[in-house]
């Protein structure tokens, strides 16, 4: 859209910038009572006003962790990662607790490094453990779910397109831009909508016969019943991202995929695909920056097989990111090598994984803060490697 613009009319950038930007003004003004989800048709034609797609090694913090002074001083790290949860950041509708993201964006601020900020929004009812506030369950009400966290801990969400949630989410992305979109450091937001139990991409989707009533029931029987559709996920992912894009102007926006399968979707990759493509359609082909949250040292090398889930993360190219699954050291499991240390030491499995990432193009990685601190040659193996 815009090379066709520049095409038919050959202005200076300074001046199309404020001419837009003055149409901008003009439609806020006149466009009050307009519904929300007209307004990025504008921001779109901004789009590349935003900042570019970081690169490089993000340092992945833990939440309630403190970041180590050796990873701001690091110069093989190029961005921190900070997170906080919906239930910490707004304990009771409208009322805000910064004290978390305002200490890590003053300790990082000095380092003059990248920041990428998540919020963690789901997980079910802080009380009993997940990310989220106890006030949106109680006004969500039935609309919600139960499943088994892994087997053995039973959690209840909020349906996915639960307008309810949706809106008191919308509202607390638009808070959070408010007070850090701002901040020149602050080059990635993340944005979620298919999460259970954490940010990752993760869908009740499962045709096992559990012990939740009513007797023989699934995850997906459960889902049916309460109205999944393929167009009710769509929208509610569209309407997050709109939000949120809308919310950080100067940022871009990260969102990680993963598939829903049969008998919920015939397609597994429909929905995170038609929500991926309304979106860049809407605000521009690099705004949104597709992830994955499960890179280690035995994902496919890229090209994968097309039937793969792996697919539509390499076909989301150039604007694609990632976080490791987990941490290499200290992890005696040795997850990153799919659960067999195979004799590799963390230092290797470390450097495989760049290696499988790197072959994808991907922009930048998250990687776990123990990594950076105990693994600095594969760090630097990295740094030199990912994004370039």
């Amino acid at each position: 859209m815009n090379m066709i613009l520049k095409k038919k009319y050959p202005r200076s950038r300074p001046f199309r910038m404020s001419f837009l930007l003055g149409v901008l003004v003009c439609e806020f003004l006149t466009t009050t009572e307009r519904a929300f989800s007209e307004i990025p048709l504008i921001a779109a034609d901004l789009a590349w006003v935003a900042s570019p797609v970081p690169t490089g090694v993000f340092s992945l913090t833990g939440f309630g962790r403190q970041i180590r002074g050796s990873t701001l001083s690091n110069p093989n790290v190029d961005g921190v990662s900070v997170r906080d949860q919906w239930w910490h950041l707004e304990p009771s509708e409208g009322v805000y607790d910064w004290s978390t993201l305002d200490a890590y964006v003053a300790q990082i601020t000095p380092s003059r490094k990248n920041i990428l900020l998540r919020i963690g929004t789901m997980g079910g009812r802080h009380s009993l453990g997940g990310n989220m506030p106890d006030w949106v369950m109680n006004a969500v009400g039935a609309d919600t779910i139960t499943y088994y966290d892994s087997g053995r801990v039973l959690r209840t969400i909020p349906l996915f397109w639960d307008q309810t949630f949706l809106n008191k989410k919308r509202a607390m992305i638009a808070r959070i831009g408010a007070r850090y979109s701002g901040n020149p450091l602050v080059k990635v937001a993340t944005a979620s909508f298919a999460n259970r139990h954490s940010e990752d991409w993760s869908v009740p989707d499962s045709t096992q016969i559990d012990r939740i009533p009513p007797a023989g029931s699934s995850e997906v029987s459960r889902m049916l019943t309460e109205g999944y559709t393929h167009a009710k996920m769509v929208n509610a992912g569209t309407q997050i991202m709109d939000a949120t894009m809308a919310a950080w102007p100067n940022q871009v926006i990260y969102t990680a995929i993963g598939r829903i399968d049969r008998p919920l979707e015939q397609d597994p990759d429909s929905v995170a695909r038609d929500v991926r493509d309304a979106t860049r359609a809407r605000w521009g082909s690099t705004r949104l920056v597709i992830g994955k949250e499960i890179i280690s040292n035995v994902m496919p090398f890229a090209p994968p097989d097309p039937t793969s889930a792996w697919a539509l993360f390499y076909n989301s190219r150039p604007a694609i990111a990632g976080e490791n699954l987990s941490a290499c050291y200290g992890d005696p499991h040795c997850r990153m090598n799919g659960g067999n240390c195979n004799g590799l030491t963390p230092d290797q499995s470390l450097r495989g994984t760049v290696d499988h990432f790197v072959s994808y193009g991907g922009k930048w990685l998250e990687i776990y803060d123990d990594d950076v601190t105990n693994l600095p040659g594969a760090i630097h193996y990295a740094h030199q490697l990912i994004g370039h």
